[in-house]
C-alpha cells in the first residue's frame, strides 16, 4: 500500500500490534482498522486466513467489490463511503454488523447471515435486497435507494427501526412460515418454584407465538425461566422470593408470529397489538389454561403473565375486580401482556413495570401527558374508591400538600429523608391534579427501582398473602427491613415539580380495569 494515507510498518519485521490499524493478540489477528486511508481495490477471501478476526473497518476508501465466504469469526463490517459497487456475503454465520452507507452498491447479496441483527445500507443505488436467509435481523435502514422496489424477507423478521422510500415493498416468503404439528405439551404444566415461607403466593407464566418446535428446543421454558430471575431481581420480591410459587403453563402456538394469524393458524392466547402500546389477549383462554396449574379459589390473589414473541414495544396489564371487596391489600387477579422485546435489559424493565407494579402491587402509573390535562372529579372518585376499598394504587394521591399524602408517614420519618420523596406533579396520565412521591420510579420509566410507597405496597401484600388477611402491619419493621433500600438524593418537597421522560422512551399503555370477576372474563 505505497499509497495509503497511513502505512506505519506494514511489510516490515515489526510485530504485527505494531502494524498500523491492526489489533494483534495470542498470536492472531483480532481487528483491521483501515478506514480513512486511501485504499483502493477489491476485498477478496483472503481474509479468510485471518480465523479470529472480528472487526473490519474499510471507511471512506475505495474499495470496489467486497467478496467474504464462509469466514469463521467475523461479527462486524464498516464500509460507508468507500465507492463499493458490490457486497458478496456468503454463510458468515457470525456476522452481526454490516454498515455499507453511501455509496455505489447495485448488487449486496447476503445469504446465511444467521445472527446479522443490523443492517444499514441507505444511500445506494439497490434495486432488490433479498433478507430471508437473515432470520435475527431487526435494524434495518434503506433509505434513499432510488430502485429500490422490493426487499424480501421471512415471516420472522421484525424490525425494530425500518425506515425506507415509500415506493419500497416488502414481499414476505410465506412459504417459511411454519405451522405446528406436535400439541402434546399443549397445557402442561410445571412448576419452576415451590414456596418455602407461608401460605405460597401464585404466579403463572405463559407465553404466545412459541410452536412446536420452540417447545421441543427448550427455547419456551428457557424464557419462562428468565422471566422468573428477572421478576426476582427488584425489592421487595428479592428479599422474599421464597414466598413465592412460579407455575409455567405450555402454550404451544400454530404458527410462530404475528401478523398472519387466521382462523386456522393463530398463536395460541390470539394476542394482538394495537397502533399505540397497548397490548392484549384472550383472556378467557389464558384464565383456562391458568386454571391447569390453580384451583379456582387461589386465582383470585394470582399474578398471570403472559409474553408475547415479540420484539415490538408494548404491554398492558388488565386487573380484574376482586372477589373480596373488603380487602386492602391490592387484591384481584391480572393478566400482564407484553412483548419480550430486543434484549433480556427490556424484558426485566416492562416485566417490573406490567407485572410487579400493575399486576401483583395494583400500583398507579406515575408518567403523565400534557395533552391529557387536569384529571377529572369522576376519575378521581373511581381511583380513590379503589385505593380505599381494595388497597390499589397507594402510590399516587390527589393532594399537593406532601405532609398529607398517603405516603407522608415516610416524609415524616428522617430516614427517608435522602429517598427525594414529596409530591410530584403528574401521574395516573394526567398532566395536573394528581401528584405521584418522587421524581422518578419503575412506575414512571421503568427505571430507578421502586420508591418507598410501592415497596411498602409490595412488602404488605407479600405478608397479607403469605400469612393471611389477621396478619397485621407494623411500619417500624418495614422501615427497619428497608433500610437496605433507602437511596437518592434529596429533592426539594412540597413543590408541584415536573422532568420530562428520556426522549426515547414510550411508556406502555395504563392498565385496564376489567369491571368484573375474572370467573365473568369473555
Amino acid at each position: 500500500g505505497d499509497n495509503w494515507t497511513n502505512n506505519t510498518n506494514w511489510c516490515s519485521d515489526k510485530p504485527l500490534s505494531e502494524w498500523y490499524g491492526i489489533t494483534y493478540s495470542d498470536g492472531h489477528v483480532n481487528s483491521i482498522k483501515l478506514s480513512y486511508n486511501n485504499l483502493s481495490g477489491e476485498l477478496a477471501n483472503e481474509l479468510n486466513d485471518l480465523t479470529a478476526l472480528t472487526y473490519l473497518n474499510l471507511t471512506e476508501n475505495n474499495i470496489i467489490s467486497i467478496n467474504i465466504d464462509n469466514h469463521p469469526s467475523l461479527l462486524e463490517l464498516e464500509c460507508y463511503y468507500s465507492k463499493t459497487q458490490t457486497i458478496k456475503i456468503n454463510n458468515c454465520e457470525k456476522l452481526e454488523k454490516l454498515i455499507c452507507f453511501y455509496n455505489s452498491i447495485t448488487e449486496l447479496e447476503i445469504d446465511n447471515a444467521y445472527q446479522l441483527s443490523e443492517l444499514q445500507c441507505q444511500h445506494n443505488q439497490l434495486q432488490e435486497l433479498d433478507l430471508t436467509s437473515c432470520p435475527k435481523l431487526d435494524y434495518l435502514v434503506t433509505y434513499y435507494n432510488p430502485n429500490l422496489t422490493k426487499i424480501y424477507i421471512s415471516p420472522y423478521q421484525e424490525f425494530y427501526y425500518s425506515k425506507k422510500d415509500d415506493h419500497t415493498e416488502f414481499d414476505i416468503n410465506l412459504d417459511l412460515l411454519h405451522k405446528s404439528t406436535d400439541f402434546s405439551k399443549d397445557g402442561e404444566v410445571k412448576q419452576l418454584q415451590a414456596a418455602t415461607e407461608g401460605n405460597g403466593i401464585d404466579i403463572v407464566l405463559m407465553g404466545d407465538a412459541y410452536s412446536d418446535r420452540m417447545i421441543a428446543d427448550g427455547t419456551y421454558e428457557s424464557v419462562m425461566k428468565t422471566a422468573m430471575e428477572n421478576f426476582f431481581t427488584e425489592e421487595p420480591y428479592k428479599s422474599f422470593r421464597n414466598y413465592f410459587n412460579v407455575y409455567m403453563v405450555t402454550a404451544v402456538s400454530t404458527i410462530d408470529v404475528y401478523g398472519f394469524q387466521t382462523d386456522d393458524d393463530t398463536t395460541a392466547f390470539s394476542c394482538w397489538f394495537s397502533s399505540g402500546t397497548q397490548v392484549g389477549g384472550n383472556d378467557t383462554k389464558v384464565f383456562a389454561y391458568a386454571q391447569k396449574a390453580l384451583s379456582n379459589e387461589r386465582m383470585n390473589e394470582a399474578i398471570i403473565i403472559v409474553m408475547m414473541r415479540s420484539k415490538n414495544n408494548g404491554g398492558t396489564c388488565y386487573m380484574y375486580y376482586p372477589d373480596n371487596n373488603n380487602a386492602d391489600y391490592g387484591n384481584g387477579v391480572s393478566i400482564s401482556y407484553f412483548p419480550i422485546g430486543r434484549n433480556e435489559e427490556r424484558l426485566s424493565q416492562v416485566l417490573h413495570h406490567e407485572a410487579g407494579g400493575h399486576g401483583f402491587s395494583k400500583l398507579a402509573d406515575e408518567y403523565a401527558y400534557e395533552y391529557m390535562g387536569a384529571v377529572t372529579s369522576g376519575y378521581v372518585s373511581q381511583i380513590q374508591t379503589q385505593q380505599n376499598n381494595w388497597g390499589w394504587f397507594k402510590n399516587v394521591d390527589f393532594t399537593s400538600d406532601p405532609t398529607a399524602t398517603r405516603w407522608s408517614h415516610f416524609i415524616n420519618d428522617t430516614r427517608y429523608v435522602n429517598e427525594g420523596l414529596g409530591a410530584y406533579e403528574g401521574g395516573l396520565t394526567y398532566w395536573t391534579g394528581v401528584w405521584r412521591p418522587t421524581e422518578n420510579s419503575i412506575m414512571r420509566d421503568n427505571t430507578g427501582g421502586f420508591n418507598a410507597p410501592s415497596r411498602e405496597a409490595i412488602y404488605y401484600r407479600i405478608h397479607k398473602l403469605a400469612y393471611g388477611a389477621n396478619w397485621e402491619y407494623n411500619y417500624e419493621a418495614f422501615a427497619q427491613w428497608d433500610a437496605k433500600n433507602r437511596k437518592g438524593a434529596t429533592a426539594t418537597r412540597g413543590v408541584p415539580y415536573r422532568t420530562e421522560m428520556p426522549e426515547d422512551f414510550v411508556p406502555n399503555h395504563p392498565p385496564v380495569i376489567v369491571n368484573k370477576s375474572w370467573k365473568d372474563a369473555k
